[in-house]
């Protein structure tokens, strides 16, 4: 997940961010159980950042999030 933020998502050591990739990597590592990644997937569908605007896809990551115990994910759903 600090993969597709940081260098991604953020643009860190790039000269142009890459949602799209950001949003595979959150992905990838949200399949994975990363409840710090489906946060950031979920607002990727949010905000349309690399994959298609889609509501109902940012409430499903986000509502996976908010029923764990990860203080930090859940944070990063506000």
């Amino acid at each position: 997940s600090e993969l597709g933020y940081a260098c991604y998502y953020c643009g860190w050591g790039f000269s142009v961010f890459d949602r799209t990739m950001a949003a595979e990597w959150f992905k990838k590592s949200s399949e994975l159980g990363n409840y710090y990644s489906m946060a950031f997937y979920g607002l990727c569908f949010k905000r349309g950042f690399g994959v298609t605007k889609d509501v109902n896809l940012s409430d499903y990551w986000g509502k996976k999030v908010l029923s764990s115990n990860d203080a930090v994910a859940i944070g990063c759903c506000y």
